[in-house]
């Protein structure tokens, strides 16, 4: 039981000084609560407590809604969203010109490197395969004139429709000729 002072006034909030401090605050307080009843009565009209609430709260909500949609609205807000976007695109560019130059004096290639060396790689492979095809091109040309010359190959059926055929045997001529020259060169060691 809490004691009394000499007044008879509980913890002595009969002083003056705390007088009109604590009568404001329970004033206060009997307001509150009578009001939250009549809110609670006038919502519930005959419902359940628990429907009451959820009509209650679904009240809160919509003014809880609008209200901060007006405040997202207002020009204070959306002035310092600018600005915080702002902040936040400068410190992102700030970090990116770090790392780059830490790679950079680090000598460790960026996306930005690797990227351009992969370019330079498709464009020289591109620019290889063109001329490839440019040869393959020159010398099935250069076959076809050679097959028209020499009698007797187009007939040999070397040209099945598979590709050039690169293999060629090699004249008669020049092999009876070095055999010609082997038999003279042994005939001069005996």
């Amino acid at each position: 039981m809490p004691e009394t002072n000499r007044n008879g006034s509980p913890y002595g909030f009969d002083n003056p000084m705390f007088k009109p401090f604590m009568d404001m605050w329970t004033s206060y307080s009997e307001q509150t609560s009578q009001n939250t009843e009549r809110m609670m009565h006038g919502f519930s009209d005959g419902m359940n407590p628990a429907d009451a609430y959820e009509k209650f709260r679904g009240q809160w909500m919509d003014s809880m809604g609008q209200s901060i949609d007006a405040f997202m609205r207002s020009p204070i807000f959306l002035q310092w969203m600018r600005h915080n976007s702002d902040a936040v695109t400068k410190s992102k560019e700030q970090v990116n010109n770090f790392s780059q130059e830490v790679a950079r004096n680090c000598s460790i290639p960026t996306v930005d490197d690797i990227s351009g060396l992969f370019e330079r790689l498709h464009s020289a492979e591109e620019t290889i395969l063109l001329r490839l095809n440019q040869l393959h091109s020159r010398l099935d040309r250069m076959e076809a004139t050679l097959d028209g010359l020499v009698p007797g190959k187009a007939e040999s059926g070397s040209g099945s429709g598979a590709g050039p055929s690169r293999s060629r045997a090699k004249p008669k001529k020049k092999a009876a000729t070095k055999s010609a020259s082997t038999k003279r060169a042994r005939a001069r060691k005996s």
